[in-house]
């Protein structure tokens, strides 16, 4: 480097004694670079001599020349500031956390030639990542490898990598990172919105004119969809009179503690300083102020009204404040190449996606043909509904609960649902009698989610679509008849979309099976995982119906179904699957995957089951997705074998790790990889509890969004894998809310000090929450009759005088630790625990007047 060269150098020192200092004098010191920036495992020295008055250049004296080429890459890559780091951290201290909290909204990019050089430390430390997946260089004898890597947080502003030739006589591809689209936004762009508050006056005023109201046009009229528009366009009439409109204009990207007083001032200093006066920065100073008094305004009425505020509106405040509000459909569907073309023209985009979701049901699409029985008089009454059934209905409305925006609000429909449930149950009696729905009903409101963070294709985008409460109650009282006369036809292996049981129950069962199948003996077990493409949307109504009409569904019902399945529209929102399909999915015996285990005790079988599996599929008219279909091999014996499972004699690919219903699985069935995908995700969060803190939220409102937005990714599912966490597995998941606590009680919280801070928050620890949790799960699965076989029977032994005999399940024969600490043997020893307590405490009277069968009634 030349020393005559011009950089502006800012060294930040963080040390074991001091905090980070910004040196501005001359200085002569030592600096340690951590192993996390070179491939070596001692420490990298660099003495340097700067004077950084001014930010004027210096010498640097290099001892390394990975050092100088590193420093190098920085020098030609970052133009302006140079960024060098006196690392010297103890294990409690992050040195991610440091440089962010300074120097915030920092973009990193980190671009070279890495031979055989461990990313996965510093991607993990500044949570960053590495996104070249394809391999970048070829040795002359044909063997590729990716040694040219992009590691950034900036991944949802640019595309995907490419790879084009390599250039000249070079061995290394080129790559081209190309930037997403922007979508620009006027920086003081407004909107105005048009709202109906629905007051308490109004209310009243409302009841009193339903109360009046003899609904005779609506009575009289002959078809459902007549009866409907007459209904709607009388309670319009009257909302529109009891609660006025109103019309109001803000800035969309202003903050919600920003005031008509301070928007003022801005707008006085921006002319001011546009002009060239002087007095601007008069008025500069006083927008601080005012900014400064506004948010401690905001913070104090949030204070007080936060015992008023529901979940929802809190819930949605908090994200808002911590920049974490959901983007709209225009900006996410920008990355799709043949948009990116149509900026300002949102309607056209907007169509294309509206167009993308009705082109999947489409084709597929079909009328029920008229042969079928349910089109002859049905020898079966149809659904009648009371008005006290109706009102039930209504008053278990959550206003909160997205709507139609065409309906009848969801609160009206709550708080008037005396003066509402004769009229209601007359329209739903009508509905399933002649087997027909208004049309009304059948509009669709869709919000298009993304899957990825960034879209690239409309495929990428999963509808959500919403329906009018009127509809989803009318869905209520078919999937009530329905569900009775399935519910026993339903496999036992079946656990989603069913009542009182959860993805939770499918992991510890497959992973009981899992670990039982090696724990005997060292044994090998294939894993296939199956996904149905599209199985909501692509599900063949002529067959669904014929389904429902072999088990014996009312013929009534079928009419109501199938006339629910046709000539529906739908509609894309541009901010922010149907009702019924749940019960459809029931009569398909599966949801939307399938997953297939085998022993392999000879020759594999998993490529017939496969088969079969996909014979069903297009037997009923659908199709396995080829992308999400992989393969996991358990194989714990010496000796492995490798075994090529296929379907439709295509090979399945084979995974070391998978994501299965939110939890990664890997071969050697522990959870390294899940406990590091859940701590990054929940430290990417603790952010959420700095930008809280910079707005003055105490230490309770922080308490609460740590234990809404934080504590359950650590906790979601921890019954499937609590239990079998590593001593520091369970450390590193405990540090994240250790963190937390530091955060929130504005201190340093060491090992020592963290019980105590943890009373005083009266919180407890994730360990004791996953136990209670586990706890809780086991005494639901004994009260429920159709799960009660995931648990061992009960001890008919329990009248032993021993205590470490009196055991209320049978306690599973383990051999081996890891089956021993897993889900369901864990769960029986902690209900035996209980029951032991109980039963010490009950004495002998509770042995002989009540039974060990009803234990669990006491809980």
């Amino acid at each position: 480097m030349d020393g005559n060269q011009r950089l502006q150098i800012l060294i930040l020192q963080i040390s074991q004694s001091s905090p980070i200092n910004d040196l501005g004098e001359e200085v002569e010191s030592r600096y340690m670079l951590a192993t996390t920036f070179a491939p070596l495992k001692s420490l990298l020295q660099v003495t340097t001599n700067l004077k950084l008055s001014g930010f004027t250049s210096g010498h640097i004296i290099y001892q390394d020349p990975f050092l100088e080429l590193l420093l190098g890459l920085f020098t030609s890559l970052l133009v302006g500031n140079l960024l060098l780091v006196d690392v010297y951290l103890t294990t409690s201290q992050y040195l991610s956390t440091l440089l962010l909290q300074k120097y915030t909204n920092s973009g990193i990019v980190l671009v070279g030639d890495f031979n055989h050089w461990n990313s996965e430390i510093i991607c993990k430390m500044f949570k960053i990542k590495q996104i070249i997946d394809f391999p970048t260089f070829m040795n002359p004898d044909g063997e590729c490898a990716t040694l040219d890597l992009i590691m950034t947080n900036l991944t949802q502003f640019y595309r995907k990598p490419t790879e084009s030739p390599p250039l000249g006589q070079s061995r290394h591809k080129s790559i081209f990172l190309t930037p997403m689209p922007v979508h620009q936004m006027a920086v003081k762009s407004k909107i105005t919105k048009v709202t109906r508050p629905l007051t308490s006056e109004g209310m009243n005023e409302l009841r009193d004119l339903l109360h009046k109201e003899d609904w005779s046009d609506v009575l009289n009229s002959k078809s459902i969809d007549t009866k409907d528009k007459v209904f709607h366009k009388i309670m319009f009439g009257l909302i529109h009179k009891c609660f006025p409109q109103k019309t109001t204009q803000v800035c969309t990207n202003d903050k919600p503690w920003f005031s008509p007083e301070l928007r003022h001032l801005i707008k006085i200093r921006d002319k001011l300083f546009k002009q060239n006066d002087p007095k601007w920065k008069i008025y500069r100073h006083k927008v601080r102020m005012k900014i400064k008094s506004d948010r401690l305004n905001f913070r104090n009425n949030f204070s007080q009204k936060l015992g008023q505020l529901t979940s929802r509106s809190w819930y949605g405040l908090v994200k808002k404040l911590t920049g974490a509000s959901s983007r709209s459909i225009l900006t996410i569907a920008e990355g799709i190449d043949n948009n990116s073309s149509l900026e300002g023209d949102p309607y056209t985009i907007l169509n294309r996606v509206n167009d993308h979701f009705a082109s999947i049901t489409n084709s597929k699409s079909s009328s029920v043909p008229v042969s079928i029985p349910c089109y002859l008089p049905s020898h079966l009454p149809p659904i009648e509904v009371s008005h006290i059934e109706v009102y039930k209905k209504l008053t278990a409305l959550d206003p909160c609960k997205s709507n139609s925006s065409q309906a009848v609000p969801s609160k009206i429909l709550k708080e008037c649902a005396i003066e509402l449930c004769y009229i209601l149950s007359h329209l739903l009696n009508s509905s399933f009698e002649s087997g027909d729905l208004p049309a009304s009903w059948k509009d669709g409101f869709i919000t298009a989610i993304p899957k990825t963070p960034s879209v690239t294709s409309y495929s990428q985008l999963r509808p959500i679509t919403v329906t009018s409460n009127l509809a989803k109650i009318a869905e209520q009282f078919i999937y009530e008849d329905i569900y009775e006369k399935i519910s026993s036809q339903i496999s036992v292996q079946q656990f989603g979309v069913l009542k009182k049981s959860s993805t939770a129950h499918y992991l510890i069962q497959l992973f009981d099976f899992l670990l039982k199948s090696i724990d005997k003996k060292p044994s090998q077990v294939i894993i296939s995982l199956l996904d149905c493409e599209k199985a909501f949307d692509l599900i063949n109504h002529n067959i669904l119906i014929n389904r429902l009409i072999k088990m014996g569904i009312n013929e009534n019902s079928i009419r109501w179904i199938q006339s629910f399945l046709t000539n529906r529209k739908n509609c894309l929102r541009e901010h922010a699957s149907h009702g019924i399909d749940p019960v459809n999915s029931r009569v398909y015996g599966f949801v939307d995957d399938l997953t297939n285990l085998e022993v392999v005790s000879g020759e594999p079988i998993t490529s017939s089951s496969l088969q079969v599996a996909s014979h069903t599929t297009k037997e009923i008219d659908m199709r396995l997705n080829a992308k999400k279909t992989v393969s996991l091999v358990v194989d714990t014996r010496r000796k492995p074998e490798d075994h090529i499972i296929s379907v439709d004699s295509t090979p399945i690919p084979k995974v070391n790790s998978v994501k299965l219903l939110g939890i990664i699985i890997n071969n050697n069935l522990t959870w390294d990889d899940h406990i590091k995908y859940i701590t990054i995700k929940a430290a990417s969060r603790l952010n959420y509890l700095r930008k809280l803190k910079a707005l003055g939220f105490q230490k309770e409102e922080l308490l609460i969004a740590y234990c809404s937005f934080i504590r359950p990714v650590l906790e979601y599912n921890s019954t499937v894998w609590g239990p079998g966490l590593s001593i520091d597995q369970a450390s590193a998941v405990e540090k994240i809310q250790r963190r937390a606590v530091s955060s929130i009680v504005n201190k340093k919280v060491n090992e020592t000090s963290y019980d105590d801070q943890l009373s005083k928050l009266r919180l407890d620890t994730l360990r004791k929450r996953r136990e209670l949790a586990l706890t809780r799960l086991g005494a639901s699965i004994l009260q429920n009759p159709r799960l009660r076989k995931m648990l061992p029977e009960f001890n008919k032994n329990t009248n032993a005088r021993s205590l470490r005999q009196m055991n209320l399940l049978v306690p599973p024969s383990t051999s081996r630790k890891r089956y021993k600490f897993s889900a369901i043997p864990a769960m029986v020893e902690l209900i035996n625990a209980e029951f032991r307590l109980k039963k010490s405490f009950m004495g002998k009277q509770y042995l002989h007047n009540e039974s060990d069968d009803d234990f669990y009634n006491h809980y």
